[in-house]
């Protein structure tokens, strides 16, 4: 993916409380609140189908697949991005992914 076709965390999670999943983004992003689940029915409607097709085609994976993965790791991941409720600068989000791929490993 190219700097210039790279999703921006801030309007992708603005772009789907847009679509409905306003209340678990804003408790993902609450350092008050629990993380609410979301389902990978409600990521596919949400999430733009060209960015879907992109993501999953890269990645190998079916669409449903990739949803499926997001919808489980979307919550913690920018839980653990905001833990003051304010979205980090791009270099913090790739510490984040750097720290949570290493744990996994």
């Amino acid at each position: 993916m190219t700097d210039d076709q790279r999703v921006d965390m801030s309007d992708l999670l603005l772009y789907l409380a847009h679509e409905g999943l306003g209340e678990e983004v804003e408790s993902w992003l609450s350092p008050h609140e629990s993380n609410k689940a979301v389902s990978a029915e409600q990521m596919l409607k949400a999430m733009p189908d060209e960015l879907i097709t992109q993501v999953s085609t890269e990645l190998g994976v079916t669409a449903e697949q990739m949803a499926a993965d997001l919808a489980a790791a979307m919550p913690a991941f920018i839980d653990s991005l905001t833990p003051e409720g304010i979205m980090p600068e791009d270099d913090r989000i790739g510490e984040v992914l750097s720290g949570m791929s290493q744990q996994a490993g």
